[in-house]
């Protein structure tokens, strides 16, 4: 398949973005590999010997789909959950345990049909630590619009190759703009005409895609970000949720639309004896020593 070439991306934590990598952007189904740094909140869940996908929103905290830890009106433990940062998963010798999982308390997906407030929040039993390969992204602001066309990073470890079926060793992304609400809509109503049993489209919900197809999310991507940018400073304005034949012409991927979360999220964290604040501070930390190393490694060569 052909590159897509978009020109230059900022792949930085909350604080001071910092210019890291010109990349061309594929689809996540039969796309490329990540390299190292392009998308640093990007982690893998292993739940249950299932790959699902989370984000880093500070050191000892994962954001994810809440469908993945709960099934038949059942919450997993966090014995059940495994962590792995970074784009190689052989670079990880050993995984990260949770210590706990905490449910978004309104999610209900009794029938299968419900994924509305599909989000969940995993706490890990030791911090993450930060490098310019693993960073934290920043939380959207109060009230923040998801405006149509708008263009973000999808990316996952899910399947790249559905016939025959693929599943990467290290993490794929891709460029794709949010879709507006209503044409997104009108897509799921017309599918429903040929399908049964789809869940139904919410205000806690937005789209990603292409009219066309070809690019898309899918099976083994759920859970993980679509990340949007402000001047090179990227935030968590998706969870993947769900969605219907992936990449097929006239279908669109489902997100959780994390700006609705905000308080939920600062609570749950502060529930725990710790605050999003402090760790802004050891972002903006990170990249100032990273800033620092990067120069001393150009001075040296």
């Amino acid at each position: 398949m052909g590159t897509v070439q978009i020109g230059h991306w900022f792949a930085s934590g909350c604080e001071e973005p910092e210019p890291l990598i010109i990349a061309d952007y594929e689809r996540i189904l039969g796309g490329r590999e990540a390299p190292a740094g392009a998308v640093p909140w990007q982690v893998l869940l292993n739940i249950e010997g299932v790959r699902v996908g989370g984000v880093v929103v500070a050191e000892r905290w994962i954001l994810t789909a809440a469908h993945d830890l709960k099934h038949s009106r059942k919450s997993m433990s966090s014995e059940a959950v495994q962590v792995r940062p970074g784009v190689d998963l052989h670079a990880v010798p050993s995984p990260i345990l949770a210590a706990s999982v905490h449910i978004h308390p309104e999610y209900n997906n009794s029938d299968g049909l419900d994924r509305d407030n599909d989000i969940a929040l995993i706490r890990l039993q030791q911090p993450l630590t930060f490098n310019a390969a693993i960073m934290p992204i920043c939380l959207p602001a109060e009230n923040r619009k998801y405006v149509a066309g708008m263009m973000g990073v999808a990316s996952g470890f899910g399947i790249v190759d559905i016939y025959p079926l693929r599943i990467p060793k290290n993490l794929n992304y891709a460029e794709l703009p949010v879709v507006d609400q209503e044409t997104c809509r009108h897509s799921f109503t017309e599918l429903k005409k040929r399908r049964h049993n789809l869940p139904r489209l919410t205000d806690n919900m937005f789209c990603v895609g292409l009219p066309e197809g070809g690019q898309s999310s899918c099976l083994g991507d759920n859970g993980g970000p679509f990340a949007l940018s402000d001047d090179g400073q990227f935030w968590a304005a998706g969870i993947d949720s769900w969605g219907v034949d992936c990449g097929k012409q006239g279908t669109y991927r489902v997100y959780t639309k994390v700006a609705n979360y905000l308080d939920w999220i600062n609570q749950t964290i502060h529930d725990n004896g710790e605050t999003l604040r402090y760790f802004h501070l050891t972002r903006m930390r990170v990249w100032r020593r990273y800033r620092i190393e990067l120069k001393r490694s150009e001075r040296a060569h």
